[in-house]
């Protein structure tokens, strides 16, 4: 165990939870609050990057939950998911880097159950997923190896380039792993 990890630490990483956001406003607000109440033992942060919203989100965002401590808010020109997402990995103060989508929410033990597939997996796993597949309603990484690889490719606007990140870190030689986190 590295220097200064505890055992509660090595086993409840902090964990950063990215939501990018587009003209959701009603949802969003829902899934924000939902993230609040996860139940997860470790330390955690929500960074919700609005991403252009023209329907009141912002003002939502900043009423609701501007000035909490856990919450962490970034609004950008509307510039597509992928820019949005590394907005918010690389503002992201966690070992491990979760996406969770707008319209999204997760059962309670979701970040838990994630959070799991990395510590039960050990030190090879790079990519988490508690969604079929490579999709990034629901996907985990090791933020060293996000900033290792780049994050997401921007030139993707939407859809596939969760895939592609995922590929990216496998190629590094970490692997995957489902979990059953709903």
């Amino acid at each position: 165990m590295p220097k200064g990890t505890t055992k509660a630490s090595a086993e409840h990483p902090f964990a950063s939870i990215v939501v990018p956001a587009y003209n959701n406003r009603v949802g969003l607000q829902k899934v924000v609050q939902a993230m609040l109440e996860l139940e997860y033992p470790g330390q955690y942060e929500v960074l919700v990057v609005n991403d252009g919203s023209t329907d009141g989100t912002r003002e939502m965002l900043e009423r609701e939950f501007g000035g909490m401590e856990r919450v962490r808010l970034f609004h950008l020109p509307r510039l597509g998911v992928c820019r949005a997402r590394n907005t918010g990995i690389r503002a992201a103060k966690g070992e491990l880097v979760f996406n969770m989508d707008h319209d999204c929410i997760p059962a309670r033990n979701w970040l838990a159950r994630m959070v799991e597939g990395f510590t039960e997996g050990g030190p090879q796993v790079g990519v988490v997923t508690g969604y079929g597949g490579y999709g990034g309603t629901s996907t985990g990484f090791r933020k060293k190896l996000l900033d290792q690889v780049g994050g997401y490719d921007e030139e993707y606007f939407y859809y596939r380039e969760d895939t592609d990140l995922a590929f990216k870190i496998m190629d590094l030689g970490y692997g995957f792993r489902q979990v059953d986190a709903p």
